[in-house]
């Protein structure tokens, strides 16, 4: 009586098949944090303050007691060195980002970081969340520096007046409600959550 030969290659497909997806894994892993290298959150681990050149796509949000704008980097600049060219939005977030409208430059200085990742599986992934909205760092402001704005000199109509109607419609909700029936309108009005 002979043994099939299948019986004895089976140990051998095994441990093919988990080297194969362990390195399947490796591989996926390794192109997933693949960062381009003039992508700004190449710099987010860098506790230094840096300038930062960028440009405003969206009208600032307030939040509790600061302001936070998502800006187009354009370029970046620590003590220490020139100016790099950049590309990448940051959410940046300060006290004094009120007055800038959608199409500025604007020149900040603070310090860029990266948005918590899951601490725990399941966990909210911050981090995560901005990357799937085009946001690749965070920037905070320092408090104690003014905020550089170049006006834009082309005429973004629509963003504009989108950012307007809605300052307008949050002005007539707060004269309207207060507590927690401004919060619900405001959810279901404006997408704010905050509340």
């Amino acid at each position: 009586f002979t043994r099939p030969q299948t019986a004895s290659r089976l140990p051998l497909l095994t441990a093919f098949s988990l080297c194969a997806g362990f390195s399947a894994g490796m591989l996926r892993a390794t192109l997933a944090e693949d960062i381009p290298p003039h992508e700004i959150s190449r710099w987010a681990e860098d506790v230094r303050e840096v300038a930062l050149l960028g440009k405003v796509i969206d009208a600032p949000e307030q939040r509790r007691d600061y302001w936070r704008v998502p800006i187009a980097a354009l370029a970046l600049q620590r003590e220490d060195s020139v100016a790099l060219a950049m590309r990448g939005l940051v959410l940046a977030h300060g006290k004094g980002l009120q007055s800038l409208t959608i199409g500025d430059e604007v020149i900040l200085r603070g310090r860029l970081a990266l948005a918590d990742d899951a601490g725990n599986p399941g966990a909210f992934d911050y981090r995560s969340y901005l990357r799937a909205n085009g946001i690749c760092a965070l920037f905070y402001c320092s408090d104690s520096t003014p905020v550089s704005i170049r006006p834009t000199t082309t005429h973004l109509l629509l963003p504009r007046l989108s950012a307007r109607v809605r300052a307008w419609v949050e002005k007539q909700i707060a004269a309207f409600a207060n507590g927690q029936a401004r919060a619900l309108i405001n959810g279901l009005l404006l997408g704010q959550t905050e509340e």
